[in-house]
């Protein structure tokens, strides 16, 4: 039977990822794991056939360039098997549908990639449009402060001087997306090509800020396969304003039934075990 790759991005947490790696049917799904260099192996070892854990790890850092490098090297490491999607996750995310109505409905769509978009703003855009240093996208004092200096002489949070003004190539634009993407075989081969092709890109994308928000979806927007894309199957909830989103718990149960999506994030199990416990329920699986 054909199969469907979930792609795991982890870091922290081995027995929620554990437990999210349990909820999914091993005849319909191939896991391939990316585990943070930081993090030891052994902590997150899953005993399953169906589970797999990429060599080529990277030291992940929020806002840089290697969250995106280790988006790429999963997607070169499963890519090297067909299957009917290819499916990014985080370790933080769980199934609040069941996994075979997920993959119903990926076999049912394989013609078509899912990606939430972000839109572009002035300051989205500011992002690509000066070179950023890695210890830029930092959240301590100093690390913001020089940020935003770097920001002002440059044009502003919104604007950017045309002197300081950069773009990758004269007819590519830089797109905006959620990391959370579900793509299939001909478009995952298709950016693994490109990346071949153009080797300059990595090089460019490397001084963007959250770069991992541009870096596969500029590719797939600039190309044929742009018609393709369709909302994606994630759940998030951005109402606090924060640079990350809610942490859900028990009083976002209704919010997660009413949703079309498929997968929900973000869960912590120290914060909140009961609701994860209450999903297990809903979509018909025991917990580990």
């Amino acid at each position: 039977m054909e199969k469907v790759a979930i792609l795991l991005l982890a870091h922290k947490n081995p027995l929620q990822v554990k437990r999210l790696v349990n909820l999914f049917d091993e005849g319909l799904f191939d896991f391939y794991i990316h585990l943070d260099l930081k993090a030891n192996l052994a902590d997150y070892k899953i005993d399953k056939s169906n589970v797999y854990y990429i060599n080529n790890r990277v030291s992940v850092n929020w806002g840089d360039n290697t969250i995106a490098e280790a988006m790429v090297n999963l997607l070169k490491e499963s890519s090297k098997k067909k299957y009917i999607h290819y499916t990014l996750l985080s370790g933080q995310d769980y199934l609040i549908k069941s996994s075979k109505e997920l993959y119903d409905f990926l076999s049912q769509n394989r013609d078509y990639n899912f990606n939430t978009l972000i839109e572009k703003t002035p300051k989205f855009n500011k992002r690509y449009e000066i070179p950023y240093l890695s210890f830029m996208s930092k959240n301590n004092f100093l690390c913001k402060v020089i940020k935003n200096i770097y920001q002002i002489i440059t044009g502003g949070k919104n604007h950017t001087f045309k002197i300081f003004r950069r773009s990758y190539e004269k007819n590519f634009t830089i797109y905006f997306g959620w990391n959370w993407f579900s793509y299939n075989y001909e478009l995952v081969k298709y950016i693994i090509g490109f990346l071949d092709d153009h080797e300059d890109y990595d090089k460019f994308m490397n001084y963007v800020l959250n770069s991992d928000e541009s870096y596969l979806i500029s590719i797939v927007l600039n190309s044929e396969h742009a018609k393709t894309i369709k909302e994606g199957l994630t759940y998030v909830d951005w109402s606090l304003g924060k640079r990350n989103p809610k942490i859900l718990g028990l009083e976002d149960l209704d919010s997660l039934r009413e949703t079309q999506c498929f997968i929900a994030r973000k869960f912590d199990l120290s914060q909140d075990e009961k609701i994860m416990d209450k999903l297990d329920t809903l979509i018909g699986k025991e917990s580990i």
